[in-house]
């Protein structure tokens, strides 16, 4: 991963010039020294800190998981949190679900990482709930506004694996019936097929969803694109389809890297027919 240079900050200090004697009578009081003038720091260019950047094979953790706790109802893996945002990857067990939930100010988006879960929307529309289910295949995204209620059930055999990006950051569930009122303001929920999207795409671009206040974008590649280019923000990338390469770094369905600091870098695909990748850019964590 390449990085951003340290920023050198240069102090010129400037010695105190000395009188020279004279022979006169009475002598005189040696006249004062010249007073050190205050440094100027040199001004700062808009540049990123030095990187901090890592990588983690989710499907890898979730293999790991199914292996050692075959018989847990759930697990979790921290991914990546700010003041402003979470990452984490959701492990529902066999035959367990996340019952019918909403939230209030987050705004949920969740990838599929493996498995085909059951999701469950209820939300408001025309003044009455309505009901919606789908299989959610993996690289899929499904969005999940504040008010919307949601719930998740592992139908595999195995347990079943889903990256959740929440903008604020997580602020828990608040369970509820499948008739609360409560689920009235919500509007629909969002489904994305990476795979669609990018069968579609000729040319490489980094495609704006407008979801979780417009910091979550697809990004579609044929030829190498450009990422990270804002040093205000960090960068999430999620490989949902193909494979290729992040500045380096081997990509494949199911690797998630976390920029923080350091300059732009670069996607690139080995893939005939290209790579999808899930592209998250909440503002820079402190350090």
């Amino acid at each position: 991963m390449s990085s951003a240079p340290r920023l050198l900050l240069l102090l010129g200090l400037s010695a105190a010039c000395q009188p020279a004697s004279e022979p006169a009578s009475p002598p005189r009081a040696p006249a004062p020294a010249p007073a050190t003038p205050t440094p100027t720091p040199k001004t700062a260019e808009a540049t990123a800190p030095e990187a901090k950047n890592y990588s983690v094979d989710l499907l890898a953790k979730a293999d790991d998981f199914r292996r050692n706790r075959p018989d847990a109802t759930d697990g979790e893996f921290h991914v990546y949190r700010s003041d402003h945002a979470t990452v984490h990857m959701h492990l529902i067990g066999v035959g367990q679900m996340c019952p019918l939930h909403i939230h209030r100010t987050t705004h949920e988006a969740t990838i599929i990482v493996s498995g085909e879960p059951e999701v469950v929307h209820v939300y408001g529309e025309d003044g009455a709930l309505t009901r919606r289910e789908h299989r959610v295949p993996p690289g899929q995204l499904v969005y999940s506004p504040p008010f919307t209620g949601h719930q998740w059930t592992n139908v595999e055999p195995t347990p079943q694996a889903n990256l959740v990006i929440a903008s604020p950051k997580f602020d828990g569930n608040l369970y509820l019936h499948a008739n609360d009122d409560r689920m009235l303001p919500g509007p629909a929920p969002t489904l994305i097929d990476p795979a669609k999207a990018l069968s579609e795409s000729t040319e490489s671009t980094l495609k704006r969803t407008g979801l979780l206040d417009d910091q979550l974008s697809l990004a579609l590649v044929h030829t190498p694109l450009t990422l990270h280019a804002d040093p205000t923000r960090d960068t999430i990338v999620y490989v949902a389809r193909g494979t290729g390469e992040l500045d380096g770094l081997p990509l494949k369905p199911g690797i998630v890297a976390v920029l923080s600091g350091g300059a732009p870098v670069e996607l690139t695909t080995s893939s005939d027919d290209g790579l999808a990748a899930w592209v998250f850019a909440p503002p820079r964590r402190e350090p």
